[in-house]
C-alpha cells in the first residue's frame, strides 16, 4: 500500500539554536508516515502548517529513515538490571553499576520481606549489559527540498514516485 508523508510547511524555531535544532520541527521534515487512505485531521489539513505528500511506489515501512533523528554515540554506560526486583542502574563503570545494582537490590528485598517476601541474593539476577551513550543532534537527519514543488503542495496532496522524492542530508 502506497505511502502519505505529512511534511512540515514552516519552520518551529527556539532562542536557542541546540535546542532549535535538536527540538524543533523544520520546514521538509517529515512528521508522520501513514498508509494511503489514512484520515487526517483538520490540524494536517492547515497547508499554513503541513503539506502532504503520496509517494504511490513505497511502503510506509520503506521510508521509515526520513523520521530519523540525527544522533551520535557519544560514551559507553553499563545498565544493570534486576528484573526480578525492578532495579535499574546506569553508569559509565561497568563495576559501579554492578555495585550500585546490588545495593539497590539489597535494599528493595529488604523492603519486601516486611510484606512476607523473601528474596535472597542469590535470586537478584542483575544482568549488566554494554550500551552506547547517545546524544541527539537534530530532530531529524534528512529533509525533504520542497521548494520546486511547493504551489503544488499548497493546493493539495500530490503524488510522486520514491525516485523523485529530493532527499537531503542536513549533515553537512
Amino acid at each position: 500500500m502506497p505511502a502519505e508523508l505529512l511534511i512540515k510547511a514552516c519552520d518551529a524555531t527556539h532562542s536557542n539554536e541546540v535546542k532549535d535544532l535538536r527540538g524543533c520541527y523544520k520546514k521538509g521534515y517529515v512528521v508522520v508516515i501513514k498508509p494511503v487512505g489514512h484520515k487526517w485531521g483538520k490540524e494536517e489539513l492547515n497547508k499554513e502548517k503541513f503539506y502532504i505528500i503520496r509517494v504511490k511506489d513505497a511502503e510506509p515501512e520503506d521510508l521509515v529513515h526520513l523520521l530519523d533523528f540525527h544522533k551520535i554515540i557519544i560514551g559507553t554506560r553499563y545498565h544493570a538490571v534486576s528484573d526480578k526486583l525492578g532495579v535499574f542502574v546506569s553508569s559509565p563503570d561497568k563495576d559501579t553499576a554492578q555495585s550500585e545494582c546490588l545495593k539497590k537490590c539489597k535494599l528493595v528485598a529488604q523492603e519486601l520481606s516486611h510484606f512476607g517476601i523473601t528474596v535472597n541474593e542469590a535470586n537478584y539476577n542483575i544482568k549488566v549489559e554494554e550500551k552506547p551513550e547517545l546524544h541527539t543532534i537534530a530532530r531529524r537527519r534528512y529533509r525533504l527540498d520542497i521548494s520546486g514543488i511547493e504551489d503544488s503542495l499548497k493546493k493539495g496532496i500530490i503524488e510522486v514516485n520514491a525516485k523523485d522524492l529530493e532527499i537531503i542530508d542536513q549533515r553537512q
